[in-house]
């Protein structure tokens, strides 16, 4: 891992400080037990009048005019949500797909580190630059609000199809404490303790920590043992202080650490001959439900997150508040990646046939890859809020944030073939060989790429044959300022306009070096560059939204809106440019845009009962950013590639029909369709695809395609009952919850063996403890009935000429047992 910075030493001490500070101050003793809870009980689920920040000041749920799916702490705790991955299920709009969010049917597509986000991801208010910065376990949150259509105006250029907002539980003024464990079949367990209250008269703080541990689940045929398990550790400490009657300031510092033993695909389809063969020899069979992993057992990866935000509120002038926001953090990934997925040592490739494949392969393909990744990022927001007028009531603000992401990747590869597919003066001649055998003929009539870099002469690196190597390293700054206000005019008790803009100048800084040279196509990224080449993309853009908003009843809204969404420009490095000796090796990428109308009605119901919303949609996307085939380069490349529409419905609510009942509920149906698309990615083998092209360059128009992970249907309904045995002071509980959704294409491409079929999955919960909820027992089930699923699903790219697929069955995919311990002071 790369060194420690001197802010990243800062954030650590200040971590450290902090949390040394409230265990010598906040001990759990009989002090705590004292300020506990008196004992009248309080159901885990009462539905209180809901607030969110969706618009930077706390507001009703039900009187704010933005389409919010609100995760309640409750939700989360009674549905054991342990991850932001799980948040998809009980928020049908929102889905996950490798280090992708995407919020109804969109999402960032392709795989450079020059990608921006489609959908922001922000904790506390804090954005990150990066999705991969999302992926962490939940602790001591208090909502989660999931925004959905563009949120630029207040929240920057990557919210163009919506934001994730977590906001975390805050220090309290009196003491409390709170400890979990909680134990699932297979071994894993996961720990959380929290701990609040008062330092002094005006100061208070907060500390949470978690540790997760989770056994492998996944038999590795290769090495015998069992992988895709995980650790994770995550301490978060808070400091909230009111300086004078009207400066409050709070503090915020966090280290997050998780490592996986895996994250090892599973064969679900094989064609390939060749493979077919190999995995038959180790005992592995392909399907939807395979639970054996077919790699050399090298798959790791090590992320580690800590940041800081300082918060200042200065009140004055009849209520108006000056607000600062500055934020620190640093994010890294230590990723090794077995690619072809394949038991066969990196250098010792098999020789399986004399028909060579299309990459001139005459057996598997080894391919190791090694990435590392840092992201840093800073930014400072000032915000001028208004009182809430009974006229005009307005916020203006200010934003600034850099960023820095580097990143090495490290390519080791091997394969047999024929001396003439590599250039050398040898004629193809039928080896001696047999097949199964390594790739060794000292008649010379195969290779490898070991024995060819030697036969041609080339120099070992690192003690390793140079043509089976090829190293980049990659270097992206951006820079984005804005200035941003928006304001509410009632024109009367019961009608609001509601307008806001956003105006933001985006640079990104790209500078790149080729260090290892490496010129097979598909294998390498090219010569080695004598100097690094460097590019900026810079522009500007203004966005915004408008609605109108009628308050029909005093618990009954109704809202129209249009709101223009921005998503930043970037850069692609193109070989092209680079072969050609171009001024730039930089092709710019424009910024995508969107157009968002949205009708929505919201009401509440009575005494505290629940509340409900309806919203209608549609969004049209230009310039949209993802994968296009370039002549000139030979291979797919960023692009801004054509036009994109989503529509639809979401419905969403919780009741509480009377004491001791709960009902939560979310529906979204969806029509994401591609309006156009040219010279994009066909599937393998084209001859099955009827839209390809029928000569090479393969490539067909995607118009009329589904987005991926964008199900027409999706839902979640989740009930529950708790009860006070008369008599006793014994609270009994019982849940049951269902989420379901339609077919969805995993890919852009349209592949129809990337389709996974609907399915449904049923969890269930009953428990016991104290009426005043302050220990509880919980036994759980998840996916009762084991309904098969996966998480990731794609054409394999390394035999990329065969329609061999893989797949991300998750633990979940079958049926889980658990108990959950918890204490509340």
């Amino acid at each position: 891992m790369k060194t420690s910075t001197p802010r990243k030493t800062a954030v650590r001490a200040s971590v450290a400080v902090a949390a040394g500070t409230l265990f010598s101050v906040l001990p759990l003793t009989a002090a705590i037990a004292a300020a506990a809870q008196d004992g009248a009980h309080k159901s885990l689920l009462a539905i209180e009048e809901v607030t969110v920040t969706a618009q930077k000041r706390k507001e009703r749920l039900v009187d704010v005019p933005v389409a919010v799916n609100l995760v309640s702490d409750n939700l989360i705790d009674s549905e054991m949500i342990a991850s932001v991955e799980s948040l998809s299920r009980v928020a049908p709009s929102l889905n996950f797909n490798n280090d992708n969010i995407g919020i109804r049917g969109m999402g960032s597509v392709g795989f450079s580190v020059q990608v921006e986000p489609t959908v922001a991801f922000a904790v506390d208010g804090v954005v990150m630059t990066r999705s991969a910065q999302a992926f962490f376990d939940l602790i001591d949150v208090e909502r989660v609000e999931v925004l959905r259509g563009p949120q630029g105006t207040l929240f920057g250029k990557n919210a163009s199809a919506g934001l994730v907002n977590i906001v975390t539980k805050g220090p309290t003024t009196s003491f409390s404490a709170s400890a979990e464990t909680q134990l699932v079949q297979g071994g894993d367990a996961l720990s959380k303790l929290s701990l609040s209250g008062p330092i002094s008269d005006r100061v208070q703080g907060r500390i949470s920590v978690a540790q997760k541990e989770r056994d492998g689940f996944i038999e590795n045929a290769t090495t015998g043992e069992r992988v895709n398990g995980e650790d994770a550790t995550s301490i978060r400490v808070q400091l909230a202080a009111q300086l004078n009657e009207s400066l409050d300031a709070s503090f915020s510092a966090y280290q997050l650490e998780r490592e996986i033993d895996g994250h090892e695909l599973q064969w679900r389809e094989v064609s390939d001959p060749m493979l077919a063969a190999l995995m038959d020899a180790y005992g592995v069979a392909p399907g939807a439900r395979s639970t054996k992993s077919f790699a050399s057992g090298t798959d790791r990866e090590v992320r580690e997150e800590e940041g800081a935000h300082l918060n200042v509120d200065w009140q004055f002038a009849g209520e108006h508040t000056l607000t600062s926001v500055t934020a620190y953090s640093q994010w890294q990934m230590d990723k090794s990646d077995d690619v072809d997925e394949q038991p066969v040592a990196l250098r010792e490739p098999l020789y399986l046939s004399p028909l060579p494949t299309p990459l001139g392969s005459l057996g598997p393909i080894n391919f190791d890859q090694f990435v590392l990744q840092d992201i840093e990022q800073y930014s400072q927001e000032i915000r001028f809020t208004s009182p809430v007028d009974e006229k005009f009531s307005y916020i203006l603000g200010a934003y600034g944030s850099r960023y820095e992401l580097d990143d090495t990747t490290r390519r080791e590869f091997d394969f047999c073939t024929y001396p003439a597919v590599l250039g050398l003066p040898i004629e193809p001649t039928l080896s001696g060989v047999a097949p199964g055998s390594p790739c060794f003929d000292p008649a010379g009539d195969i290779v490898s790429l070991s024995t060819a870099s030697v036969l041609m002469g080339l120099p070992e690196v690192d003690g390793k044959p140079a043509l089976t190597l090829a190293g980049l390293n990659r270097n992206v700054q951006g820079e984005n300022y804005a200035l941003f206000g928006q304001g509410t005019l009632a024109f009367a008790d019961d009608l609001e306009l509601r307008a806001g803009l956003r105006y933001q100048y985006d640079s990104t800084e790209l500078d790149f070096a080729v260090t290892e040279a490496n010129p097979l196509p598909g294998f390498g990224f090219g010569e080695a560059s004598a100097a690094s080449q460097q590019d900026t993309v810079s522009g500007s853009a203004l966005s915004g939204k408008i609605s109108l908003q009628k308050q029909f009843a005093d618990d009954l809204m109704g809202y129209v809106s249009y709101a223009r969404g921005y998503k930043g420009p970037t850069g692609e490095v193109r070989s092209s440019l680079i072969a050609s000796n171009a001024a730039s090796a930089v092709q710019a990428i424009d910024p995508e845009t969107s157009d968002n109308i949205e009708l929505g009605v919201k009401g509440a119901l009575g005494n505290g009962r629940g509340y409900w919303a309806a919203t209608v949609f549609r969004s049209e996307y230009a310039d949209y950013q993802a994968e296009q085939f370039s002549g000139a380069d030979q291979q797919f490349v960023l692009a801004n590639v054509g036009e994109v529409r989503t529509q639809g419905v979401e419905l969403e609510g919780a009741w509480k029909p009377a004491d001791g009942f709960t009902f939560d509920m979310a529906i979204t149906y969806l029509d994401a369709e591609i309006q156009h698309y040219p010279r994009a990615k066909c599937y393998v083998p084209e001859m099955e695809d009827s839209a390809c092209t029928d000569s090479a360059p393969y490539s067909k128009n995607l118009a009329g395609g589904e987005l991926p992970m964008a199900p027409e249907w999706k839902a979640y309904a989740g009930g529950r009952y708790e009860r006070v045995l008369a008599g006793t002071d014994l609270l009994t509980f019982a849940q049951l919850s269902y989420s379901w959704q339609g077919d969805v294409q995993f890919n852009l491409d349209q592949n129809p063996r990337t389709v996974q079929e609907a399915y449904g999955i049923w969890n269930a919960s009953v428990g016991f403890g104290t009426a005043d909820g302050r220990y509880l027992v919980t036994m759980f089930g998840r996916n009762l009935l084991g309904e098969n699923h996966v998480t990731s699903m794609f054409q394999d790219f390394i035999t990329g000429y065969s329609a061999n697929i893989v797949q991300y069955r998750p633990q979940e995919a079958d049926r889980l047992l658990g108990v959950s311990l918890r204490a509340n002071f």
